[in-house]
């Protein structure tokens, strides 16, 4: 029953996907075509302040989203006063070696498992 268990628990985490910040081209003014609402960003505007937000709606002038470490707090930042932006996304790579380090751990689970009734099942027989 531990088994199954365990054996579902490292499935599910290996399936998550692990996310990581990544820049947004600001070269062409407006990083509207790269962004969505729903998106978690890191802005830094151009006095050095560093924002999280949840974005809630962009145009070309501006973005508005909700503060990460507070209640629902909506702010603005108009694009002109952005230096860059970074926006959460999955990883693929960080993804695909949480994966493999969960089926490696699982099958060193299993190899212990395995050697441990080895072992018992020799001590017994004398």
């Amino acid at each position: 029953m531990l088994f199954t268990r365990l054996i579902a628990f490292l499935s599910v985490v290996s399936l998550l996907g692990c996310t990581s910040m990544q820049p947004v081209d600001m070269a062409n003014g407006s990083p509207a075509d790269e962004l969505a609402a729903g998106d978690v960003l890191r802005v830094v505007d151009r006095y050095g302040l560093e924002t999280e937000l949840t974005l809630v709606e962009i145009n070309d002038d501006m973005l508005r989203g909700t503060l990460s470490d507070s209640d629902g707090v909506i702010i603005e930042l108009h694009t002109r006063d952005i230096a860059s932006i970074e926006v959460q996304k999955p990883s693929l790579w960080k993804t695909a070696l949480a994966g493999t380090g969960g089926l490696v751990l699982l099958w060193g689970i299993i190899g212990v498992i395995a050697l441990s009734n080895m072992d018992i099942n020799t001590s017994s027989g004398n």
